[in-house]
């Protein structure tokens, strides 16, 4: 899943951090178009280098199987981020889809968001899912500052037509 290289003087040691998310280990599955992060036992071999000698086994189990799709777009694919004209042809509502909410694990860890991810998120599913975003960052992140700033920005500019 990951490696981290580190410069030690002589006798010298270091805590590495190798962050993944659990969608890292989730599998696509093209017959129900959705992606499967399989419930059993994982385990993780974690060590100095790739000598099998140094490494140390980590295990942790997962309860059941969890599937979980990303949205679809819920808003005109052809009207994107333009100033919208005919809102009547589109449901106008507050509420939100509850079946296509990203799951908090499946979301990108601090570091890796960027702001196509939350845009993507916050047109396609503004209420819940930029909920989940801000309880994802870190508040000291740079980029829930940003986050922040966008939403406030944005506001109902690209609430107004929403297919729900």
């Amino acid at each position: 899943l990951g490696f981290a290289k580190v410069r030690l003087a002589p006798g010298a040691s270091a805590d590495v951090e190798v962050a993944f998310a659990a969608r890292d280990l989730a599998v696509y599955m093209p017959d129900e178009e959705s992606w499967l992060f399989e419930g059993g036992r994982y385990a993780m071999l974690v060590g100095p280098c790739a000598d099998a000698a140094q490494l140390q086994r980590v295990a942790f189990d997962v309860a059941g199987d969890v599937a979980f799709a990303y949205p679809a777009a819920v808003s005109d694919p052809d009207a994107f981020m333009e100033p919208r004209r005919g809102c009547e042809q589109y449901v106008c509502t507050p509420e939100f889809n509850e079946s296509a909410r990203i799951p908090a694990w499946a979301l990108p860890s601090d570091k890796d968001w960027n702001f196509a991810m939350l845009l993507y998120i916050y047109v396609f599913n503004p209420l819940r899912d930029a909920q989940v975003v801000f309880a994802q960052l870190s508040p000291r992140s740079k980029f829930a500052a940003l986050a922040a700033s966008l939403l406030a920005a944005l506001g109902s500019l690209l609430w107004c037509c929403r297919c729900c």
